[in-house]
């Protein structure tokens, strides 16, 4: 049997992880799909590779832990009806929670509640907020006050830094490291002949997207009240696309390309929804509704390939309209 490590995996690019197979079977345009799975995988490697483990909890400063009852959830709703993404207990010495990102942002606020919830557990001498996330943000928080006897460290961290810890690991942490590589949330840093040539041929392409997704925030605003101030960010393509975000109340709107070569418009629930699909009473025809982890989502995509910019405009603006109605 071969076995391939991290060392060498620079020479084995082109094999595929096992979880990247896995991921093929439930995989669609949900932005949030990939990073909950990727959460589940980093949960359970957490959970049964002890070295990984180690090395993961020494990278956010905690030492000492070996005689200490490990114990780790995900997607857990706290005492604040807030959902982290992992929560980490080491007997009653330490918690830990870790919120993680692979392109999308944190919610306004999301890490401030976070500090909350870790505040509210008194049993613990230790707590530890962490970001993890696919590229660096230089987020600042202030954890404490001067009154405060137990105190709380937060730490920023990419998932280059898992990689890189992978290592030293067995073959689950090879896998997740060949993963990271599919699913390009570790890339290499050094810019390559093949970057040159599609920054060369890439404006004309960005012209277009752009004339499509100006138009339809402005249509937007004008339908719906709600502005699509974020996203557009380039580095989301590769794994999702390139795209406008806005929110309102507990809904989020994503419209723009995806990855999969189609032109969606999304509301989706940026929250668990305890009381059912929120969806269930637009009834609208040609809308795929998608249900993971109590969060749901609403789509209406169209395939891009041949179509004018015109055409694009008017299937958004079709969809804003339709959207319009319901809420």
């Amino acid at each position: 049997m071969l076995h391939i490590t991290v060392a060498n995996l620079k020479y084995n690019l082109e094999m595929e992880s096992v979880f990247t197979k896995a991921y093929k079977y439930q995989q669609s345009e949900s932005q949030n799909k990939l990073e909950n799975y990727l959460t589940e995988i980093f949960v359970s490697i957490l959970d049964k590779d002890l070295d990984f483990r180690s090395l993961f909890l020494k990278k956010i400063g905690i030492k000492n832990h070996k005689n200490l009852k490990f114990s780790i959830a995900s997607q857990f709703t706290s005492n604040f009806n807030l959902r982290p993404d992992i929560k980490i207990t080491l007997a009653q010495e330490t918690i830990i929670l870790i919120e993680s990102k692979i392109d999308a942002k944190e919610r306004p606020g999301q890490l401030e509640d976070y500090l909350k919830i870790l505040k509210s557990e008194k049993k613990y001498k230790n707590k530890v907020l962490v970001y993890l996330s696919k590229f660096y943000e230089n987020k600042h928080l202030i954890c404490n006050n001067v009154k405060e006897e137990k105190y709380t460290t937060f730490h920023q961290i990419q998932w280059r830094h898992i990689h890189e810890i992978c290592n030293k690991g067995g073959e689950l942490v090879t896998e997740l490291a060949l993963f990271l590589n599919d699913k390009k949330i570790f890339m290499p840093s050094k810019i390559t002949e093949n970057d040159l040539t599609v920054l060369e041929h890439m404006s004309e392409a960005f012209i277009k997207f752009d004339e499509v997704l100006n138009s339809i925030k402005i249509i937007h605003k004008d339908l719906l009240e709600i502005s699509l101030n974020q996203g557009k960010n380039l580095s989301n393509i590769s794994t999702f696309g390139y795209y406008l975000l806005g929110h309102k109340n507990k809904f989020e709107f994503v419209i723009g390309f995806m990855s999969s070569k189609k032109l969606i418009y999304r509301i989706q629930t940026n929250t668990s929804d305890n009381d059912g699909n929120p969806f269930d009473d637009f009834k609208l025809v040609n809308w795929q509704v998608e249900e993971f982890n109590s969060q749901y989502s609403i789509t209406k995509s169209k395939d891009i390939k041949g179509l004018d910019i015109f055409s694009m405009i008017k299937f958004l603006e079709e969809a804003t309209n339709e959207i319009k109605e319901k809420l």
